[in-house]
């Protein structure tokens, strides 16, 4: 796959608030030529091309939030699996800018009648992330 990072607009004034959000596409996927780890550089530098504020990933698993969390040292990072709420399977990880945001507060739910509680083993469960600020 041929591919280019796009050029982003210059940085937001200080009232405003820059958000991207990636589907970055889990890391064990078996994608040949398109593998994480043939992407993940190109990621990170698409990245820092549009500089956010609040980046959002989707069907990201615990290494590539950790991986991105660490080239990403301007932002903390959040994300649980999706299966244990800590680090089995796909994330929607969340990244925020440390000098702009202090979270205040913050977690994850189960999109269920029991939020607390993992739901339908073995299927693709459904999580909801929440941070305050």
């Amino acid at each position: 796959m041929a591919a280019t990072a796009t050029t982003a607009e210059p940085p937001p004034s200080s009232g405003s608030v820059r958000v991207v959000s990636i589907n970055i596409r889990y890391g064990t996927a078996p994608d040949g030529g398109n593998h994480w780890d043939k992407r993940k550089d190109f990621l990170v530098g698409s990245i820092a091309a549009f500089d956010p504020d609040l980046l959002g990933t989707q069907e990201t698993l615990a290494t590539q939030r950790d991986f991105l969390a660490g080239k990403l040292p301007e932002h903390e990072a959040f994300g649980v699996g999706r299966d244990d709420g800590k680090n089995n399977n796909k994330m929607a990880a969340l990244f925020f800018r440390k000098a702009r945001f202090e979270k205040v507060d913050g977690g994850h739910v189960w999109l269920s009648e029991t939020p607390e509680t993992v739901v339908w083993p073995k299927k693709a469960n459904n999580i909801n992330y929440f941070k305050v600020f």
